[in-house]
């Protein structure tokens, strides 16, 4: 079994329209219940992943936001970095 899952957003986790399908989404909740850490994974600035991170309730899952193309990591459910 997997124990991290990282997702690029835009165009990729992401549809044209910039959101998560409601198929994609009950997938990704599903892993996370499984113990599977998710991590989104992006260019953007850090709190440009926040919308993502709240909709797939990481902050409940221990899950991680990467952006800056890596140059930041945070634990999303309380915002530091992770051990």
């Amino acid at each position: 079994m997997y124990k991290m899952l990282a997702f690029d957003l835009d165009g990729t986790l992401n549809n044209d329209d910039k959101v998560i399908t409601p198929m994609t989404r009950e997938a990704i909740m599903a892993v996370q219940e499984q113990g599977v850490i998710v991590a989104l994974v992006s260019g953007r600035q850090a709190p440009g992943l926040k919308r993502e991170a709240d909709a797939l309730q990481l902050q409940d899952y221990h899950g991680l936001r990467i952006s800056y193309n890596g140059g930041r990591i945070r634990g999303c459910d309380d915002g530091r970095d992770p051990v």
